[in-house]
């Protein structure tokens, strides 16, 4: 680099010109060939980047503004900048140093100024068009550069430009978006996109455009809306009204006057400047701000409909020759560029269909008076651009930049602009795009061709990626902010199976070896895209999306579960892999919510079962059950979950695997059959144990406990969960569980469950309520005492059940503040009742002497809306009592609690007949036992409940069970015989009967009266002595 600056005589002047040339012209050449990672290293280890700061340094030399000799030779200038170009378009070349930064952009600024200020007939003018460009495209780069290395407003800071005390904002961005050239002009509009990501940089921005007609707003999308304007040019400005396009911009702040919202560029501006539109109303003449203003303008320059249009014109042809969407060192190192001509937008038309507020009636147009008193720039244009003849092409990139402003104007304002996008046909024109085969042809085109077709198809490839990308997060967006748009086009079958097949179309690809980092990057998006869009039509409008989610996998279940697969497999680009987990999860998640509401009620939504059904084809394949999509699935998930449960420190990934995994285990007879063959029961308990002992020994010192027990405690409940879906509804699994030592492991755990009752109690108890539902073995292991270390909250050698009776009879002193567990409880005390030793534990602990001091709720005078039912412990002790009385000894112990008959037939008497049945059905048991019988019999009231039900024929299932009470006291019980005879219970029987034969062609034919019937006879018959 010291050949550039060296000294010779003046004879030797063409020759230095000539080394000059070609030293810059090798960098360049050099830089052009560097790889995008910057991996590069030379023999001594240093990076190749490591040299681009001295070679900055001579560079900016070169541009000294005071060296006039220098700064006036329009070729050495050009060299000097088109250079800088190639330093800075590799990424991190400035190591971080601000300083090298802002003296770079100083320089470049001072060179756009000289060019163009007092120069006029800018836009006619060749001269100094290559120094223009080079400078446009190295602030560009800057800009990026800039943005690595600072934070929040500093990285505009730079582009400020100031001259002799004056500051003129980023006003020398404007001859720039008019300039004659195409690519000066997407240069220009490229540094104000990224200028406009940050709040400053949006304020100096309209300060810089508030002179023009319509101001900022306008002129964007005059140059956005204008189909001869080049497509790169087109989606700058897009990007920009992408940025503007916020809350804060559209915020008018209630101190602001009219005269400070278009006040003189060169005063420093306050970042709580009013940044939005103004529209003058043409009929009542008053100005609109804010929202309002935003959707006068979108309305009145169709936008949307003229958004339509240019989706439909979309050009996806694989041609290699498409303009290109980044400036980087791509262009040969040649002494000058080729430009191309492209006609250059009517800046004037920006805003002549905008009304402005009466004081801007008389502010100057850009295209052909001073812009400014103060800044001295001008731009001359005495005659009519040259429009081409043929409209601009419509990239994939632009339509993606249009789309992302879509999704910000329907953030900002959603009724109104989402029933705009379907009104005007843009759903409709993306759900054409999606269902073509335009899109996913150049995906494939691309995974499947070899590497030197891949180079000419890259462009194309990242334009239309980013397109699918910005496709799907629009339909995502009309899905969250509107219910009519998303139900009338989005969730439907047809449309949800073309958004599935294009995120699949890219799945061959992402095991692909030959296929570039990015590249692949790339397509991880598309899928990433596609799966949270399912999620996000899941979660947002659950009852729609469901079933036409459903019926869209039928028709590609197969390829989408192997892609899935083989996403959650991958390790190089998480987001992906966490997305479709989540997915999983929750689609899971839904179907075994609607699998256990239809099995719990008689009536279910068509819908519902419809799903229930298509997934159990899914994923239960009978014929094929080790290759079944369940058993694939659950294998698959095994796999994550135990990768990741290996690291010294669990990630997100393995609570990720977790969720989906149980819900599928859930769902799916054959998954969990793999996985108990697999051995997940028994490797699951052991991680219990070991996490046990490790919160056990980390106890011991304070430091660890802090560090280490809530991290170990989330492990635990993600192993109870998991062993919860392991153990439902399946005998093998519970058994296998009681094998590995379940009931000990969570005996050892209780000591940590009254220390940490919020986080561990209620999923030890949920996965309790399943392992001992339907299972005697598991109901008798929790009365069976094991030698463990005794502890005071261990309980000591205790069994497990003793530690419940504890905690039950503790929570009972607060009901209502401890109702959650209290309910947990006493599912899993009514299982171990239903054992011998377990009924003897709880008899001898004295635990049913509680539901002897149960009283009657009080109703408040004050609040009758407040049931008094609600939160009582009676629905708890039934539970228990219910249990008990379906066994010999049980009944005796309940006949044993003092009172206990009188305060069953109070409960009875008082509750609300819907919440009678479980206390009718348990002294029905006890009628069973003949030791009860004389007990029952010698309540006087127990005989009146009895009659007093059988009379009511509104409800026949209270009938049966008073029949069949009858009938059990009759049985070998004289005694009984003669009290309902007493009684006149036989005539009130004799009379239903016979009313119901002479009846019969008006009578129910159901169940229950065919049962009613049939017991009415077999009591009669034992009345009158006959044994039936």
């Amino acid at each position: 680099m010291d050949l550039v600056s060296i000294a010779l005589p003046e004879c030797h002047v063409e020759a230095r010109h000539d080394l000059r040339r070609g030293v810059l012209l090798l960098v360049n050449y050099l830089n052009m060939l560097l790889p995008e990672d910057n991996s590069w290293q030379l023999s001594s280890g240093a990076s190749v980047l490591s040299y681009h700061l001295p070679i900055m340094q001579v560079l900016l030399n070169e541009l000294n503004i005071a060296d006039a000799h220098k700064y006036y030779d329009i070729a050495a200038i050009h060299q000097t900048v088109q250079c800088i170009v190639y330093v800075t378009s590799q990424r991190g070349w400035s190591n971080r140093n601000d300083d090298i930064c802002d003296q770079t952009v100083s320089a470049l600024l001072d060179v756009i100024v000289a060019f163009h200020e007092g120069r006029g007939g800018t836009a006619r003018s060749y001269l100094g068009r290559s120094v223009t460009l080079s400078a446009a495209m190295a602030l560009r780069h800057l800009t990026c550069e800039n943005s690595m290395n600072s934070q929040g407003n500093l990285v505009i800071e730079p582009f400020i430009y100031r001259n002799h005390n004056n500051q003129h904002g980023l006003i020398w961005l404007l001859p720039l978006w008019a300039y004659r050239s195409v690519e000066v002009r997407a240069a220009g509009l490229g540094i104000a996109s990224a200028v406009s990501a940050v709040s400053l940089g949006r304020v100096y921005l309209t300060q810089a455009c508030h002179q023009l007609a319509g101001g900022l707003w306008a002129l964007m999308l005059n140059i956005l809306l204008d189909s001869s304007e080049c497509s790169q040019v087109r989606q700058e400005a897009a990007l920009v009204l992408c940025n503007m396009v916020n809350e804060t911009s559209l915020k008018l702040a209630e101190s602001q006057s009219d005269d400070q919202l278009h006040s003189d560029s060169s005063v420093v501006p306050d970042e709580k400047i009013y940044q939005g539109p103004c529209v003058v109303d043409e009929d009542s003449g008053l100005t609109i701000y804010e929202h309002q203003a935003l959707e006068a303008l979108i309305q009145h320059t169709q936008f949307f409909k003229k958004v339509s249009a240019m989706i439909s014109q979309t050009f996806t042809a694989p041609v290699s020759a498409l303009p290109t969407t980044h400036w980087t060192a791509g262009n040969p190192p040649d002494s000058d560029f080729t430009l191309t001509d492209g006609g250059e937008a009517d800046l004037s038309s920006a805003a002549q269909s905008l009304s402005l507020p009466p004081n801007n009636a008389s502010q100057l147009d850009i295209s052909n008076q001073e812009l400014s008193a103060n800044s001295g720039l001008l731009i001359d244009n005495t005659t009519e651009p040259v429009k081409p003849q043929s409209r601009s092409i419509i990239t994939p990139s632009l339509c993606a930049s249009v789309l992302q402003l879509c999704q910000n104007l329907v953030c900002v304002s959603p009724q109104y602009l989402a029933r705009s996008i379907l009104k005007d046909g843009v759903l409709g024109e993306l759900t054409k795009l999606c269902g073509g085969e335009k899109l996913s042809h150049i995906l494939k085109l691309y995974i499947k061709g070899g590497r030197a077709d891949r180079e000419k198809l890259n462009v194309l490839f990242l334009e239309v990626a980013w397109l699918v990308e910005e496709i799907i997060s629009t339909f995502q967006s009309v899905v969250y902010v509107d219910a009519i748009a998303s139900t009338s086009v989005l969730l439907q079958p047809i449309f949800m199976l073309r958004i599935i097949r294009l995120g699949m179309s890219v799945s061959s690809g992402i095991s692909d070896t030959t296929i570039s980092k990015h590249a692949k990057q790339q397509l991880f998006v598309i899928w990433d895209s596609m799966v949270n869009f399912l999620l996000k039509c899941l979660l947002i409008r659950k009852d729609d999306a469901l079933p036409n989610i459903v019926t869209a996998l039928s028709n590609v279940w197969k390829p989408f579960i192997d892609d899935i697969q083989l996403i959650v497999s991958s390790t190089e680009c998480p987001p992906a892999r966490d997305s479709s987990l989540r997915f999983l999860s929750v689609l899971f998640g839904y179907i075994g919510k609607a699998k256990s509401l239809c099995g719990a009620t008689v009536l279910s939504v068509d819908n519902e079962v419809h799903c229930i059904s298509v997934f159990e084809s899914f994923l239960d394949d009978e014929e094929t059950k080790k290759f079944s999509s369940g058993c694939v699935l659950s294998k698959c998930l095994v796999e994550v979950y135990e990768a990741h449960l290996s690291s010294s420190n669990p990630r997100a990934e393995a609570v990720l695997a977790n969720d989906a995994l149980r819900n599928l285990l859930y769902i799916s007879t054959t998954a969990k059959q793999h996985c108990l063959e697999s051995g997940l029961v028994e490797s699951t308990i052991d991680r219990l144990k070991q996490l046990n002992a490790k919160l056990n020994i980390d106890s011991l010192d304070k430091q660890k406990r802090k560090r280490y027990e809530e991290s170990r405690l989330r492990a635990i409940v993600g192993s109870l969960k998991l062993l919860q879906s392991l153990l439902h509804s399946s005998k093998a699994a519970k058994l296998a569980a009681l094998h590995s030592g379940l009931t000990h492991t969570i005996q050892k755990l209780w000591q940590w469950c009254c220390l940490s009752c919020s986080v561990l109690l209620s999923p030890v108890l949920r996965l309790l309520t399943t392992y001992v539902l339907d299972c005697e073995q598991a109901c008798c292991s929790l009365a069976y005492t094991k030698a463990t270390a005794t502890t005071p909250l261990s309980g000591g050698n205790k069994a497990l059940l003793h530690c419940l009776l504890r905690l039950t009879t503790e929570y009972l002193k607060e009901t209502e503040s401890n109702w959650e567990y209290l309910l947990l409880l006493f599912n899993v005390l009514a299982a171990a009742a239903k054992s011998t030793e377990g009924r003897g534990i709880i008899w001898k602990m004295n635990f049913l002497q509680g539901f002897s001091d149960l009283n009657l709720p009080k109703v408040s005078t004050k609040n009758r809306t407040k049931s008094p039912w609600k939160h009582h412990p009676y629905q708890l002790w039934f539970k228990i009592l219910l249990s008990f009385s379906f066994y010999d000894d049980g009944q005796l112990l309940i006949a044993k609690l003092s009172n206990s008959v009188d305060i069953l037939l109070d409960f009875i008497d008082e509750l609300p007949l819907i919440l009678s049945k479980t206390p009718f059905i348990i002294l029905r048991n006890l009628s069973f036992s003949s030791t009860n019988k004389p007990k029952i019999l010698a309540n006087p009231r127990f005989i009146s409940c009895l009659k007093r039900r059988l009379n009511d024929q509104s409800e026949p299932f209270y009938q049966l069970i008073a029949c069949n009470t009858l009938w059990a006291l009759l049985y070998n019980n004289q005694k009984a015989r003669v009290s309902i005879k007493n009684a006149g219970i036989p005539s009130t029987l004799q009379s239903q009967l016979t009313e119901y034969l002479n009846n019969t062609e008006n009578n129910d034919s159901s169940f229950l009266t065919t049962e009613y019937l049939h017991h009415i006879d077999c009591v009669i018959s034992l009345i009158d002595g006959k044994q039936k």
